[in-house]
Order: C-alpha cells, then sequence, then structure tokens
C-alpha cells in the first residue's frame, strides 16, 4: 500500500512524502525507514527502488527533496529541520515501532543523512549510501563539514560507497575512516572497488546486479542487526 501524504513541517510549514507499507497491519508496532533519495522529485524514482526499500522495514517513509519543496530549500539545517519532522510524524504513529527507526539516505541525501543522525536523536541507525563526508568548500548552505558532525554519531551507521563515484575522494573515506575509528563509533565501510554512482538502482546505466544485490542484502543484514 503506498500513498502521497504531506507532513507538518517547520513552522507552519508543509512538507510532500510518500508512505508504503509492506504488509496488512498486525496491530503490533513495528519497524520503519525514513528514505532520502536526494535532489530528485519524488515523482523521477523508479517503483524498483520503492521495492526495494521495503525489503528492509516493514513501512517506509519517503520524503520528497526536490526542487518544488520551498520548505526545505536553504541549507543544511533547513534539510535537516525537515527531516526531523518527518522522523517525529513516525514517532507519533501507533504501528511504528520508535525504537526501531532508521534513516537511508542516497546521494545528496546519503550526505544528509549522516548529518541527522549527527544531529537527532530520533533515528536509531543510519545507512549512508554514496554521500559526500566532506564538502569542496564551505558557506551557508553548508556551514560545516559531515565528517566533523560525524563526530556527534551516537547511533550506528553504514556507510556505503563505490570506488569509482566522484562525490568521494579516496582520500577523504579514508580520513573518515581514521577519525571514526579515533572517536570509537560504531561505523561499518561497505566498499564497491568497481561500482559508480546509482550501481544498486535498476533503473541506472550504472547498474550492477552483482553489487546491487550485495549492497541490498548488506543493508537488510545491518538494520536487523543494530535494530534488534
Amino acid at each position: 500500500m503506498t500513498e502521497r501524504i504531506e507532513l507538518e513541517g517547520p513552522g507552519a510549514s508543509r512538507l510532500g512524502a510518500c508512505w508504503s507499507r509492506a504488509r496488512v497491519d498486525s496491530g503490533a508496532p513495528a519497524s520503519a525507514l525514513l528514505c532520502l533519495h536526494g535532489a530528485d522529485a519524488l515523482s523521477a524514482r523508479p517503483e524498483t527502488r520503492r521495492e526495494r526499500l521495503l525489503e528492509l522495514s516493514a513501512s517506509v517513509l519517503e520524503l520528497d527533496l526536490g526542487p518544488g519543496q520551498r520548505a526545505l530549500a536553504g541549507g543544511d539545517r533547513e534539510l535537516a529541520a525537515g527531516v526531523e519532522s518527518a522522523l517525529a510524524w513516525l514517532e507519533r504513529r501507533a504501528d511504528v515501532d520508535a525504537r526501531r527507526t532508521a534513516v537511508i539516505g542516497f546521494g545528496t541525501g546519503g550526505t544528509l543523512a549522516l548529518i541527522v543522525g549527527s544531529t537527532s536523536r530520533r533515528a536509531r541507525a543510519i545507512v549512508a549510501v554514496q554521500g559526500a563526508v566532506r564538502y569542496s568548500t564551505l558557506d551557508a548552505a553548508h556551514p560545516i563539514q559531515p565528517h566533523e558532525l560525524a563526530l556527534n554519531l551516537d547511533v550506528p551507521l553504514l556507510a556505503v560507497f563505490g570506488a569509482r563515484d566522484a562525490r568521494v575522494a579516496d582520500g577523504d573515506l579514508e580520513q573518515f575512516e581514521r577519525s571514526m575509528a579515533q572517536a570509537m563509533k560504531h561505523v561499518e565501510l561497505l566498499r564497491f572497488p568497481s561500482c559508480g554512482p546509482d550501481f544498486h538502482d535498476a533503473s541506472s546505466a550504472h547498474y550492477r546486479v552483482a553489487d546491487a544485490e550485495r549492497f541490498w542484502s548488506c543493508s537488510a543484514e545491518f538494520l536487523r542487526r543494530v535494530l534488534e
């Protein structure tokens, strides 16, 4: 079951989203996954990704981060506030177990997921897929480096990277791994040496079947393990 909905956002704003459930309500609170696709509108995302997301959780809330979302216009702080509103919506639902709520993000949504995991106390686990851990420059929209914010992580993180994705430089990833280890954060890195952007998406020209299956199975195993 999938439906388009609107959520109450920061201030008096409204946020577009898509709410999906994998199975009929059993009456007991179940896991929930908040998905951040990145800068694309929800209408641009293929159904195949939603189907895979529903293999990870009993329900999925996809927040629309597309250009039409004026409530989220601005920078990292505005986006994180919008995500926090979506997490609060999930927390209030009787059919959602707040102790089993996770965030997954792809591309720029992966960077946002990392930021949210470092600033929110509602998310219980983070999967950041091919998100930058270091900005090339800091400005009003991006005032703090994601890898510096990540020092505040207190939930498990699965960080997924493709070696042929130009958004993350090798040196940045190595520095991120060292700083997370030194800070004793629960961070698991999953690397795909031959993969570029969107290798996990069946609608992408960069799709790699075997690597995609490994990504989805590892993500499912990670979430099961850390949300038990």
